[in-house]
């Protein structure tokens, strides 16, 4: 076996890894607190009492949450930066997604990856 084989073999195995976890990460169930409105992904409900310290709707949508998680996996390049920004968002429950932009995540989600993890 030469040297470009085996970093071939290395390097698909790396892949394989961050598939499995972009396909555990698709199985973050909805929040249950949210109701969405007919046949739309983007709309939905939630009572009142059931709002945290958090006004953005994004803060409450799990599934919206999971597609960002998966988008900043495929960014990353090596599976320590993956494993790190996971322990960023399970500790903090916020990461920059953007420049300009941090991203607030719910309990269900931070849940969800710290058995993940």
């Amino acid at each position: 076996m030469d040297i470009k084989q085996t970093i071939q073999e290395i390097l698909q195995q790396m892949e394989n890894f961050k598939q499995q976890i972009v396909d555990n990460i698709e199985n973050i169930p909805d929040n249950p607190k949210i109701k969405r409105m007919g046949e739309s992904k983007n709309c939905f409900i939630i009572r009142s009492k059931d709002l945290e310290n958090n006004w953005s709707p994004e803060y409450y949508d799990s599934k919206y949450q999971a597609q960002v998680i998966i988008k900043l996996i495929q960014q990353k390049e090596s599976l320590n930066a993956i494993q790190n920004m996971l322990n960023e968002i399970v500790e903090k429950g916020i990461y920059r997604v953007s420049e300009n932009h941090r991203m607030y995540f719910n309990n269900q989600v931070r849940d969800f990856i710290k058995q993940l993890l």
